[in-house]
């Protein structure tokens, strides 16, 4: 019985977890922009201490970051188009 237990318990505690970060998503989005915004000014800041140009692979990660932010901050308006477009049949 315990064999075909775990996989129901996985997925409950699965399904609880995605809830559960589905209703913080507001103030996690908030957390992430000034993240973001923090890792700009220290990356400009430590630019201009050191007065050396800043590296490209420091630039393409912070880059990724501030892609994924603008993605979460669309994230609600984008949501329902997608789930129509993929729900079609």
């Amino acid at each position: 019985m315990l064999p075909l237990a775990i996989p129901a318990i996985a997925l409950t505690s699965a399904g609880a977890a995605i809830a559960w970060f589905g209703s913080i998503h507001a103030w996690m989005t908030w957390i992430a922009a000034a993240a973001v915004a923090v890792g700009w000014l220290w990356v400009g800041l430590q630019a201009a201490r050191s007065k050396a140009k800043t590296a490209p692979a420091t630039l393409w990660w912070m880059a990724g970051a501030t892609l994924a932010l603008g993605l979460a901050i669309l994230w609600p308006r984008l949501e329902p188009f997608l789930v129509a477009a993929l729900n079609k049949p």
